[in-house]
Protein backbone atom coordinates (compact mmCIF):
# COMPACT_ATOMS: atom_id res chain seq x y z
CA UNK A 1 0.00 0.00 0.00
CA UNK A 2 0.84 3.50 -0.63
CA UNK A 3 1.24 6.16 1.78
CA UNK A 4 -1.99 7.82 -0.33
CA UNK A 5 -3.55 4.46 0.19
CA UNK A 6 -3.11 4.40 4.29
CA UNK A 7 -4.51 8.54 4.13
CA UNK A 8 -7.62 7.58 2.31
CA UNK A 9 -8.06 4.42 4.77
CA UNK A 10 -7.25 6.78 8.11
CA UNK A 11 -9.79 9.11 6.02
CA UNK A 12 -13.08 6.46 5.76
CA UNK A 13 -12.34 5.56 9.12
CA UNK A 14 -12.91 8.65 10.49
CA UNK A 15 -15.82 9.73 8.48
CA UNK A 16 -17.51 6.25 9.41
CA UNK A 17 -16.65 6.33 12.67
CA UNK A 18 -18.41 9.55 13.20
CA UNK A 19 -21.78 7.59 11.40
CA UNK A 20 -21.86 5.82 14.40
CA UNK A 21 -22.70 8.73 16.44
CA UNK A 22 -24.57 10.49 14.06
CA UNK A 23 -27.10 7.16 14.10
CA UNK A 24 -27.46 7.26 17.47
CA UNK A 25 -28.63 10.62 17.67
CA UNK A 26 -30.73 10.42 14.44
CA UNK A 27 -32.85 6.76 14.82
CA UNK A 28 -34.30 7.78 17.72
CA UNK A 29 -36.18 10.24 16.17
CA UNK A 30 -36.60 9.30 12.60
CA UNK A 31 -36.69 5.69 12.31
CA UNK A 32 -34.72 2.90 10.94
CA UNK A 33 -36.14 3.48 7.52
CA UNK A 34 -36.16 7.04 7.07
CA UNK A 35 -32.86 7.35 8.44
CA UNK A 36 -31.40 4.97 6.25
CA UNK A 37 -33.35 5.99 3.15
CA UNK A 38 -33.01 9.61 3.32
CA UNK A 39 -29.25 9.04 4.08
CA UNK A 40 -28.73 7.34 1.23
CA UNK A 41 -30.66 9.96 -1.06
CA UNK A 42 -29.03 12.52 0.08
CA UNK A 43 -25.58 10.94 0.30
CA UNK A 44 -26.34 9.56 -3.39
CA UNK A 45 -28.23 12.62 -4.70
CA UNK A 46 -25.15 14.79 -3.87
CA UNK A 47 -23.00 12.63 -5.63
CA UNK A 48 -24.92 12.45 -9.15
CA UNK A 49 -25.53 16.05 -9.19
CA UNK A 50 -22.00 16.48 -9.26
CA UNK A 51 -21.65 13.66 -12.13
CA UNK A 52 -24.41 15.09 -14.39
CA UNK A 53 -23.30 18.69 -13.82
CA UNK A 54 -19.90 17.69 -15.15
CA UNK A 55 -21.41 15.92 -18.31
CA UNK A 56 -19.80 12.21 -16.86
CA UNK A 57 -21.79 9.06 -18.37
CA UNK A 58 -23.08 7.00 -16.33
CA UNK A 59 -23.94 4.16 -18.65
CA UNK A 60 -27.11 3.11 -16.89
CA UNK A 61 -27.71 0.48 -19.49
CA UNK A 62 -24.36 -1.61 -18.83
CA UNK A 63 -24.15 -0.57 -15.31
CA UNK A 64 -27.68 -0.33 -13.93
CA UNK A 65 -27.48 -4.04 -12.59
CA UNK A 66 -24.02 -3.33 -10.98
CA UNK A 67 -26.00 0.45 -8.81
CA UNK A 68 -28.55 -2.14 -8.07
CA UNK A 69 -26.68 -4.33 -6.19
CA UNK A 70 -24.08 -2.29 -4.97
CA UNK A 71 -27.14 0.20 -4.09
CA UNK A 72 -29.00 -3.43 -2.24
CA UNK A 73 -25.87 -4.89 -0.58
CA UNK A 74 -23.77 -1.75 0.73
CA UNK A 75 -26.65 0.28 1.26
CA UNK A 76 -30.40 -1.25 2.01
CA UNK A 77 -29.50 -4.08 3.75
CA UNK A 78 -26.89 -2.74 6.40
CA UNK A 79 -27.45 0.82 6.74
CA UNK A 80 -31.55 -0.40 7.94
CA UNK A 81 -29.78 -2.99 10.09
CA UNK A 82 -27.57 -0.56 11.61
CA UNK A 83 -30.36 1.86 11.97
CA UNK A 84 -32.06 -0.45 13.99
CA UNK A 85 -29.41 -1.68 15.97
CA UNK A 86 -28.95 1.86 16.95
CA UNK A 87 -31.87 1.91 18.73
CA UNK A 88 -31.50 -0.97 20.99
CA UNK A 89 -27.16 -1.50 21.46
CA UNK A 90 -23.97 1.34 22.31
CA UNK A 91 -22.48 3.06 19.14
CA UNK A 92 -19.67 1.60 20.66
CA UNK A 93 -21.11 -2.52 20.49
CA UNK A 94 -21.51 -1.98 16.63
CA UNK A 95 -18.76 -0.21 16.31
CA UNK A 96 -16.90 -3.72 17.91
CA UNK A 97 -18.79 -6.05 15.52
CA UNK A 98 -18.20 -4.08 12.72
CA UNK A 99 -15.03 -5.87 12.92
CA UNK A 100 -16.27 -8.58 11.82
CA UNK A 101 -15.82 -7.07 8.07
CA UNK A 102 -12.78 -7.60 7.10
CA UNK A 103 -12.92 -10.98 8.69
CA UNK A 104 -16.04 -11.95 6.14
CA UNK A 105 -14.17 -10.26 3.39
CA UNK A 106 -11.03 -12.03 4.07
CA UNK A 107 -12.92 -15.40 4.20
CA UNK A 108 -14.94 -14.70 0.98
CA UNK A 109 -11.66 -13.27 -0.92
CA UNK A 110 -10.59 -16.44 -0.03
CA UNK A 111 -13.25 -18.51 -1.43
CA UNK A 112 -14.53 -16.41 -4.36
CA UNK A 113 -11.64 -14.27 -5.21
CA UNK A 114 -8.72 -17.16 -4.73
CA UNK A 115 -6.87 -14.20 -2.45
CA UNK A 116 -4.46 -15.78 -0.31
CA UNK A 117 -5.50 -15.94 3.49
CA UNK A 118 -1.99 -15.96 5.25
CA UNK A 119 -1.51 -16.47 8.82
CA UNK A 120 0.02 -12.95 8.94
CA UNK A 121 -3.49 -11.87 8.16
CA UNK A 122 -5.29 -13.88 9.64
CA UNK A 123 -3.42 -12.81 13.11
CA UNK A 124 -3.81 -9.38 12.08
CA UNK A 125 -7.57 -10.03 12.42
CA UNK A 126 -7.03 -11.75 15.55
CA UNK A 127 -5.42 -8.67 17.04
CA UNK A 128 -7.48 -6.35 15.43
CA UNK A 129 -11.13 -7.51 16.97
CA UNK A 130 -9.33 -8.21 20.56
CA UNK A 131 -8.58 -4.48 20.21
CA UNK A 132 -11.60 -2.93 19.74
CA UNK A 133 -13.18 -5.52 22.01
CA UNK A 134 -10.72 -3.97 24.98
CA UNK A 135 -12.01 -0.38 23.28
CA UNK A 136 -15.70 -0.91 23.53
CA UNK A 137 -15.68 -3.47 26.74
CA UNK A 138 -17.98 -5.49 25.25
CA UNK A 139 -18.23 -7.80 28.70
CA UNK A 140 -19.76 -5.14 30.26
CA UNK A 141 -23.54 -5.42 28.57
CA UNK A 142 -25.97 -8.16 29.35
CA UNK A 143 -26.27 -10.56 26.36
CA UNK A 144 -30.09 -11.28 26.65
CA UNK A 145 -33.58 -10.49 24.96
CA UNK A 146 -33.57 -7.60 22.47
CA UNK A 147 -29.69 -6.86 22.96
CA UNK A 148 -29.58 -10.09 20.79
CA UNK A 149 -31.46 -8.42 18.28
CA UNK A 150 -29.11 -5.78 18.16
CA UNK A 151 -26.26 -7.89 17.81
CA UNK A 152 -27.15 -9.83 14.84
CA UNK A 153 -28.57 -6.84 13.09
CA UNK A 154 -25.13 -5.17 13.08
CA UNK A 155 -23.70 -9.17 11.85
CA UNK A 156 -25.88 -9.04 9.47
CA UNK A 157 -24.88 -5.57 7.81
CA UNK A 158 -20.52 -5.98 7.99
CA UNK A 159 -21.41 -9.29 6.41
CA UNK A 160 -23.25 -7.04 3.99
CA UNK A 161 -20.30 -4.94 3.65
CA UNK A 162 -18.19 -7.74 3.17
CA UNK A 163 -20.23 -8.83 0.42
CA UNK A 164 -20.40 -5.67 -1.35
CA UNK A 165 -16.60 -5.17 -1.55
CA UNK A 166 -16.03 -8.95 -2.66
CA UNK A 167 -18.82 -8.07 -5.73
CA UNK A 168 -17.51 -4.95 -6.51
CA UNK A 169 -13.73 -6.20 -6.98
CA UNK A 170 -15.17 -9.52 -8.90
CA UNK A 171 -18.05 -7.47 -11.21
CA UNK A 172 -17.94 -3.79 -10.90
CA UNK A 173 -14.29 -3.42 -12.11
CA UNK A 174 -15.02 -1.72 -15.40
CA UNK A 175 -17.12 0.82 -13.03
CA UNK A 176 -16.49 4.00 -12.60
CA UNK A 177 -16.59 4.35 -8.58
CA UNK A 178 -17.62 7.61 -8.18
CA UNK A 179 -20.51 6.93 -10.22
CA UNK A 180 -21.24 3.56 -8.81
CA UNK A 181 -20.97 5.27 -5.50
CA UNK A 182 -23.14 7.83 -6.23
CA UNK A 183 -26.25 5.70 -8.49
CA UNK A 184 -26.18 3.40 -5.71
CA UNK A 185 -27.02 4.87 -3.20
CA UNK A 186 -29.11 6.93 -4.66
CA UNK A 187 -31.11 4.15 -6.45
CA UNK A 188 -31.15 2.42 -3.31
CA UNK A 189 -32.92 5.51 -1.12
CA UNK A 190 -35.54 5.94 -4.36
CA UNK A 191 -36.17 1.72 -3.19
CA UNK A 192 -36.84 2.83 0.34
CA UNK A 193 -39.19 5.72 -0.34
CA UNK A 194 -42.47 3.51 -0.54
CA UNK A 195 -41.55 1.84 2.62
CA UNK A 196 -41.49 5.15 4.94
CA UNK A 197 -45.46 5.80 5.10
CA UNK A 198 -45.33 2.54 6.89
CA UNK A 199 -42.42 3.63 8.86
CA UNK A 200 -43.02 7.22 9.63
CA UNK A 201 -40.56 9.55 11.76
CA UNK A 202 -40.85 8.60 15.78
CA UNK A 203 -40.55 11.96 17.08
CA UNK A 204 -40.97 16.23 16.32
CA UNK A 205 -37.82 16.89 13.35
CA UNK A 206 -35.71 19.25 15.46
CA UNK A 207 -32.91 21.77 13.84
CA UNK A 208 -30.07 19.23 15.97
CA UNK A 209 -31.46 15.59 13.98
CA UNK A 210 -31.73 17.52 10.38
CA UNK A 211 -28.18 19.13 10.98
CA UNK A 212 -26.79 15.17 12.40
CA UNK A 213 -28.73 13.71 8.88
CA UNK A 214 -27.32 15.94 6.97
CA UNK A 215 -23.95 15.52 8.67
CA UNK A 216 -24.65 10.96 8.77
CA UNK A 217 -25.46 12.02 4.95
CA UNK A 218 -22.75 13.80 3.60
CA UNK A 219 -19.60 12.34 5.06
CA UNK A 220 -20.83 8.97 5.93
CA UNK A 221 -22.44 8.87 2.66
CA UNK A 222 -21.26 11.33 -0.12
CA UNK A 223 -17.74 11.33 0.77
CA UNK A 224 -17.09 8.33 2.82
CA UNK A 225 -18.09 6.54 -0.36
CA UNK A 226 -16.92 8.50 -2.74
CA UNK A 227 -12.97 7.47 -0.67
CA UNK A 228 -14.67 3.59 -0.25
CA UNK A 229 -14.96 2.65 -3.78
CA UNK A 230 -11.64 4.36 -5.13
CA UNK A 231 -10.02 2.03 -2.32
CA UNK A 232 -11.70 -0.90 -3.54
CA UNK A 233 -10.45 -0.26 -7.19
CA UNK A 234 -6.84 0.33 -6.02
CA UNK A 235 -6.28 -2.10 -3.32
CA UNK A 236 -9.07 -4.99 -3.28
CA UNK A 237 -11.50 -5.81 -0.76
CA UNK A 238 -9.70 -7.35 1.80
CA UNK A 239 -7.11 -4.00 2.67
CA UNK A 240 -10.67 -1.81 2.13
CA UNK A 241 -12.45 -3.66 4.66
CA UNK A 242 -9.50 -3.99 7.21
CA UNK A 243 -11.24 -0.27 7.46
CA UNK A 244 -13.15 -1.71 10.62
CA UNK A 245 -10.64 -2.29 12.57
CA UNK A 246 -10.00 1.65 12.73
CA UNK A 247 -13.60 2.86 12.78
CA UNK A 248 -14.25 2.38 16.21
CA UNK A 249 -11.19 4.49 17.03
CA UNK A 250 -12.27 7.52 15.83
CA UNK A 251 -15.79 6.45 17.30
CA UNK A 252 -14.55 7.26 20.37
CA UNK A 253 -12.70 10.03 19.51
CA UNK A 254 -16.07 11.95 18.31
CA UNK A 255 -18.06 10.03 20.92
CA UNK A 256 -15.85 12.37 23.61
CA UNK A 257 -15.65 15.48 21.83
CA UNK A 258 -19.74 15.50 20.67
CA UNK A 259 -21.05 13.50 23.33
CA UNK A 260 -18.91 14.25 26.36
CA UNK A 261 -17.64 10.66 26.79
CA UNK A 262 -15.12 9.56 28.69
CA UNK A 263 -11.80 8.01 27.57
CA UNK A 264 -10.41 5.62 29.72
CA UNK A 265 -6.48 4.41 29.82
CA UNK A 266 -8.39 1.38 28.63
CA UNK A 267 -9.98 2.42 25.79
CA UNK A 268 -6.47 3.84 24.92
CA UNK A 269 -4.89 0.81 24.73
CA UNK A 270 -7.27 -1.09 23.12
CA UNK A 271 -7.16 1.94 20.05
CA UNK A 272 -3.05 1.04 19.87
CA UNK A 273 -3.47 -2.60 19.86
CA UNK A 274 -6.54 -1.99 16.96
CA UNK A 275 -3.49 -0.31 14.79
CA UNK A 276 -1.21 -2.48 15.21
CA UNK A 277 -3.91 -5.10 14.03
CA UNK A 278 -4.45 -2.91 11.31
CA UNK A 279 -0.79 -3.42 10.36
CA UNK A 280 -0.82 -6.91 10.00
CA UNK A 281 -3.88 -7.05 7.73
CA UNK A 282 -3.03 -4.14 5.27
CA UNK A 283 0.80 -4.71 5.26
CA UNK A 284 2.31 -6.25 1.85
CA UNK A 285 4.39 -9.29 2.87
CA UNK A 286 4.20 -11.80 0.22
CA UNK A 287 3.53 -15.61 1.63
CA UNK A 288 3.30 -18.88 -0.25
CA UNK A 289 1.60 -20.12 3.01
CA UNK A 290 -2.45 -19.77 2.82
CA UNK A 291 -5.16 -20.67 5.33
CA UNK A 292 -7.85 -21.02 2.78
Amino acid sequence: MTLQNILKLVLLAALWGSSFVFMRIISPTLGTIVTAGFRMLIGGGVIVAYLLVRSARLNLRRDLPHYFWMGVLNGVIPFSLYAYSALIIPASYSAVINTTTPMFGAVLAALVLKEKLTPRKALGILVGVGGVTLVAQVGSQSVQGEFLWGVFASLGAAFCYAVAGIYMKKYGSRTDPIAIAGCGQFLAGLLMLPLIPFFPPKAELTATVVFNLLGLSLLGGTLAFIVFYKLLAEIGPSKTLSVAFIIPVFGMIWSALFLGEHITPTMVLGAVIVILGTYFVVSGRKSKTRII
